[in-house]
Order: structure tokens, then C-alpha cells, then sequence
């Protein structure tokens, strides 16, 4: 049976068609698995196959090298050392926990001076915040959860060399810096000098951690 030239091309247009809605269909599904796979898997998170960095920085934001991490899973501990960028590879693991440790010992407070005075003294003033929670942690010389008029008394008195130490606190601390600021930090603090599991601290493949010297607001 012959076809008329408009059947042929009518033919011909038809199959074009068809062929063309095959290729452009495997495309398209070749191209959705491939760009929207590992957006998923970045949304997931996997535990086992994304590896996360550890940064260490003081609370005026320098990096801070030479800060111990050890990493523990199963009973089984490594050490890493920040470097001059305050960073360590946390490794391909997001289920480990880790706790820092500073193996050079602060003798004194040296770094406590009239302008860590100044700073808190305008803050509870409220002429000029904090920007920084680790600023208001540095700033609780009596260690109870607040930065008031008390703590300028004592954190006075150990720049004038009547206290050579901050009564009831630490002279160190590592937190985590993901606090809801402006609201209270303290609510907040993860103290890491014991373990603390990292996969609920994790934004954006990375952990950020204050170093926090008590009474050192600008460190």
C-alpha cells in the first residue's frame, strides 16, 4: 500500500517525536539521580561518610594551635593537634565524641587587665555588648551563670594582684559556640574537658570551640 507524502511526513514528524521524548526522558532522569543524590545525602548527613573539622579559636575569634583533641569510638583513642589555623581532620566518622585539652599551662592571669574591666563594665551598662558568648562566659569571674556587678569586683581584684585566683571556677574552658545569642550562653555551655559525642554539634561539616580563659574578655 502506498502512503501519500503528507502521510509519510506525517510518519516521519511522529516518529521524530517519539524517539526525541525517549532521549529527553533518560536525560532527565540520569540528571535527576545524579544532581539530586547528593543533595540528599548531605541533607542525611551520613554518619559513616562525611568527613567534619574541628576549629579552635579564642573568644575574639584567633585560632588557637597546639590544643590536644582526643577523638574516641569503641574504647579506641586518638590524638590530633590544631594547627596554626586552630583545625584537626575529625575524620570520616560523625559518631565519635572527642574533649580538648591545653598542654600549656597558664601561670597567672596576666592576660586579665583594666581593659577586660572596661569591657564588662560597659556591657552590664549596657553601653556596649559582648558580641561574643565566649566574651560573656570569660566575664563570670564567680562563675554563677551571669555577668553582673559582682564579677568586676573580683575580676577587679585579681588584676590588682588581691586574688591570684577566680574563686570557684576554672581557668580554662572549651564550649561550643552554636549559642542562640543574644539570648543567655549560659544556658548553653558544653564543656568539653570530658568527652562529648559530635554528631548532634556538626553544622556545615565542621565544630566550632571557644577557648574561654576566665577573666580574659579580649584574649
Amino acid at each position: 500500500m502506498k502512503m501519500s507524502r503528507i502521510s509519510m511526513q506525517c510518519m516521519i514528524l511522529f516518529l521524530c517525536t517519539f524517539c526525541a521524548a525517549e532521549v529527553y526522558g533518560n536525560y532527565n532522569h540520569y540528571t535527576t539521580v545524579k544532581n539530586d543524590g547528593p543533595k540528599v545525602a548531605q541533607m542525611t548527613g551520613s554518619p559513616e561518610n562525611s568527613t567534619f573539622g574541628i576549629y579552635v579559636k579564642s573568644t575574639s575569634g584567633k585560632a588557637i594551635s597546639g590544643i590536644k583533641v582526643y577523638i574516641k569510638k569503641n574504647g579506641q583513642e586518638i590524638v590530633r593537634t590544631t594547627d596554626a589555623n586552630g583545625y584537626v581532620d575529625g575524620g570520616d566518622d560523625r559518631t565519635v565524641s572527642i574533649r580538648l585539652e591545653n598542654p600549656v599551662q597558664l601561670v597567672g592571669y596576666d592576660g586579665v587587665t583594666t581593659m577586660d574591666l572596661v569591657l564588662i563594665q560597659r556591657h552590664i551598662l549596657s553601653l556596649s555588648q559582648l558580641p561574643n558568648p565566649g566574651q560573656i562566659i570569660a566575664g563570670d569571674a564567680n562563675n554563677d551563670g551571669k555577668l553582673t556587678a559582682g564579677d568586676l569586683v573580683i575580676t577587679r581584684k585579681v588584676v590588682l594582684g588581691i586574688l591570684d585566683d577566680f574563686p570557684n571556677n576554672q581557668k580554662i574552658r572549651f564550649v561550643h559556640d552554636n549559642f542562640p545569642f543574644p539570648l543567655n550562653p549560659f544556658m548553653n555551655i558544653l564543656e568539653f574537658d570530658q568527652y562529648k559525642e559530635v554528631y548532634p554539634l556538626i553544622q556545615n561539616d565542621r565544630i566550632n570551640i571557644i577557648m574561654v580563659v576566665t577573666g580574659d574578655i579580649n584574649r
